[in-house]
């Protein structure tokens, strides 16, 4: 059985008050943000192993449609624009 491909998100689909939440988590964490240099996501460094992780989006997907929409979200996360 395969995993089921979940479509890249549009950043206009992330509900508003996501990216503040996210960035609230990741200030109390302390966990380091990044865009990925592969696909347009957003990774998350892990405290425990030191790895990066994509950031689960709403939906299930990992992924945007392309970097600029990545980044219009990951600005929101770690400079708290919009």
């Amino acid at each position: 059985m395969t995993a089921k491909k979940i479509p890249p998100v549009h950043a206009i689909d992330i509900p508003p008050d996501w990216p503040e939440m996210v960035a609230a988590i990741v200030k109390r964490d302390g966990n380091a943000v990044r865009g990925s240099a592969v696909v347009p996501a957003i990774e998350i460094k892990s405290l425990t192993t030191n790895r990066w992780h994509p950031l689960g989006l709403p939906g299930g997907g990992t992924e945007f449609i392309d970097y600029d929409e990545r980044n219009v979200i990951m600005r929101r996360i770690t400079n708290g624009q919009s």
